[in-house]
């Protein structure tokens, strides 16, 4: 019993301290005026120089580089695949114009 009451309290703490650190995080950004999301190049930028100040270890520079990647993947084939529907709703229009204005 004592072990699940310990499991308990640990994990709230840990939900605490995550909510703190997100709102702190998130003052800090509003007093920067950072409004827009960082780029994929700062991003790995920040990593960069967490991994050279040994704050975090090879392995996970790596999986954060390597989650980076699949998400950046993911997100610019999802944009490709609306640029080509965009531009095949566009195609279709252009014809429907075409075919209006030869009649």
């Amino acid at each position: 019993m004592d072990h699940i009451v310990s499991l308990i309290l640990g994990m709230s703490g840990l939900g605490v301290f995550i909510a703190v650190a997100w709102y702190i995080l998130s003052q800090l950004r509003q007093r920067k005026g950072a409004t827009s999301t960082p780029t994929l190049q700062e991003t790995l930028e920040e990593y960069g120089r967490l991994y050279d100040e040994g704050e975090i270890t090879r392995e996970e520079y790596r999986a954060i580089r390597g989650a980076l990647a699949v998400s950046f993947t993911s997100y610019t084939s999802r944009n490709e695949a609306a640029e080509e529907e965009r531009l095949s709703d566009r195609e279709a229009q252009l014809r429907t114009l075409l075919k209006g204005e030869r009649q």
